[in-house]
């Protein structure tokens, strides 16, 4: 038996050391990805004199304000409207928000919403870049010039101080000549590249964290405690589903899936082989890749700004949907294991929670009769014989 305990023993504080291990290994690896996404991009952003610190501190305000914007004038009108119906609103009363007080959790949750914010980019970009796709196949709107021995170099790419001409002819030029893209075509890793990197994907990510201010409303409904209950469906679903399944395509898995279909679009239209294209995908999303890294740090300085007064904005929704009076509202009542929705008669706040027992009025001991001892029957001494 004591050979039992001793292996048990031996077992446990094997467990105990591997558990140990696996959370400094967490850890570990947590601090080694805030200084490659968070530190190092801001070191290489000292370069532009901390212009992408500024904007994020500027953009952190802005999606305070733009949340603010839409609690007051917004968020009551959309209930209004989604409520319409045969339907109505409950408001659960714990919302589970966590409280976050140290520094390490706002960032460590600033970065999660950062990356919802960074999906939005990706969205974004696409639908930008898909308008060049006609650019990336023929080279419409590109400007070129011809050099001597037939090569194409961009027009902006002469008299720049580089021969980028094999024979030089793009340099000393007095009078150079403009030739459409669609007449003089370039390479097509030439065309994707312009294609791809235009100046107004370029613009949107120098002011992502401004971009991505939307992204503070749909934090605040998502963690909202009111939920729309359906008669007709005899369900009950979170009061911003129907907006996040709306904006899913953009700021979740539907992003990845219109930037992989425009990568691959216009990767076809450049190149005219299966292995060029395919080489041209690896090119887009390195180029993806290299550009959200360098500017994800003003968008996480924007989301932790913004993280600082999340759980306020989440409870003001909340309170100014419940307190408006343009929706209607019902109250639970408890009837042993069942829950009973019904209209409140008052604007009140409902709540569904777990059903509280019944209070127990206080008992009083019974009463004790005083008791007095037995009377003590007088005694006379014997008589005295004469």
């Amino acid at each position: 038996m004591l050979g039992y305990l001793d292996k048990f023993e031996s077992f446990d504080k094997t467990m105990m050391r591997d558990t140990s291990n696996i959370g400094s290994k967490y850890e570990k690896s947590k601090k080694i990805r805030f200084f490659l996404l968070i530190i190092a991009p801001l070191l290489l952003g000292l370069f532009a004199f901390g212009f992408f610190i500024i904007v994020g501190l500027i953009a952190g305000l802005l999606w305070r304000l733009t949340t603010r914007i839409f609690l007051r004038f917004v968020a009551p009108i959309y209930a209004k409207a989604i409520s319409q119906g045969d339907k109505f609103i409950i408001r659960f009363s714990d919302a589970g928000l966590p409280e976050l007080e140290s520094r390490r959790e706002r960032w460590n949750m600033g970065g999660e919403r950062a990356n919802g914010s960074l999906l939005l980019m990706v969205f974004l970009i696409s639908l930008l870049s898909a308008q060049y796709v006609d650019m990336a196949a023929t080279g419409q709107g590109m400007e070129n010039f011809e050099c001597s021995d037939g090569g194409i170099v961009a027009f902006s790419y002469v008299n720049d101080g580089d021969e980028d001409c094999a024979d030089g002819s793009d340099e000393d030029v007095l009078d150079p000549v403009m030739c459409p893209g669609d007449v003089c075509m370039a390479s097509p890793t030439e065309r994707f590249s312009e294609a791809f990197l235009s100046a107004e994907v370029l613009l949107v990510l120098m002011f992502a964290p401004i971009v991505t201010c939307v992204m503070g409303p749909l934090f605040a409904i998502k963690d909202s405690s009111l939920s729309i209950v359906d008669r007709e469906t005899k369900s009950i679903n979170p009061i911003g589903g129907k907006l996040l399944d709306m904006t899913n395509a953009a700021t979740g898995f539907g992003a990845l899936v219109v930037g992989g279909k425009t990568l691959w679009t216009m990767a076809t239209a450049s190149g005219s082989e299966f292995g060029e294209s395919v080489g041209m995908v690896i090119m887009g999303l390195f180029l993806f890749g290299f550009m959200f890294w360098f500017f994800y740090h003003p968008i996480w300085i924007s989301a932790v700004i913004y993280t600082k007064k999340h759980n306020s904005y989440v409870r003001r929704f909340d309170d100014l949907i419940t307190s408006s009076g343009r929706v209607e509202f019902h109250e639970v009542q408890y009837d042993g294991n069942k829950i009973v929705i019904e209209a409140a008669d008052e604007m009140t706040q409902p709540s569904i929670g777990p059903a509280s027992p019944p209070p127990i009025a206080p008992t009083s001991p019974p009463p004790i009769a005083p008791t007095s001892p037995p009377p003590i029957a007088p005694t006379s001494p014997p008589p005295v014989a004469p």
